[in-house]
């Protein structure tokens, strides 16, 4: 597994996706007074529903896990189209923007409260999607070089391998994302709700 990882690459999508979290927030502060009014409603209106335990619901499961899934796969098949890798990257930085996006949202909504809302909001799902799209996008960029490398070189890839691989991995990531989601939708409106 050590081979399939390099540090550098891990630090370089940390960073984008640290950097997509400052955009974010800082997105925020220059949105009209009008954006920022509707945002305050869709909070708000967010809260409530996890308040009334509305949540909760397998059509909220499937759409959380269709987002999650949709970065993994768009992340896999960029790293096959190697001209496509650098996407993997932007995944990582967008992921960040929304995150960061989400806090600055909650806390203008709910103030000072908001901050600890905020952090609840993200553990342990966003948390747990980050890490992995930080691990994942990393191995795929590894593979993404060395099948890029092979082209060039005329050298000869073992194509069976390379597609079990990334099977292996997609099926595994794929797990973690749908448990991410199951946290997202029934164990984080447990936690929020102990502070609204």
């Amino acid at each position: 597994m050590k081979k399939l990882i390099d540090k550098r690459i891990i630090i370089i999508n940390a960073a984008l996706l640290i950097l997509g979290i400052l955009a974010g927030i800082i997105f925020l502060l220059f949105t009209s007074s009008l954006d920022k009014l509707i945002i305050k409603e869709e909070i708000t209106d967010y809260f409530t529903q996890i308040g009334n335990g509305t949540s909760a619901t397998i059509s909220n499961l499937f759409i959380s896990f269709k987002y999650n899934f949709i970065y993994i796969f768009i992340m896999t098949i960029s790293s096959i189209i190697y001209l496509f890798s650098p996407l993997i990257l932007l995944i990582n930085f967008y992921k960040g923007f929304l995150i960061g996006f989400l806090i600055s949202s909650i806390i203008l909504t709910y103030k000072i409260k908001g901050i600890l809302i905020s952090i609840l909001s993200i553990i342990p799902h966003h948390i747990i999607m980050c890490i992995t799209l930080i691990i994942y996008g990393s191995i795929l960029i590894h593979f993404s070089y060395k099948l890029m490398k092979c082209t060039y070189n005329g050298e000869n890839i073992n194509l069976k391998a390379f597609i079990k691989k990334i099977g292996i991995l997609f099926i595994s990531v794929t797990i973690i994302c749908l448990i991410s989601s199951i946290l997202e939708i029934y164990l984080n409106p447990l936690l929020i709700n102990l502070i609204i």
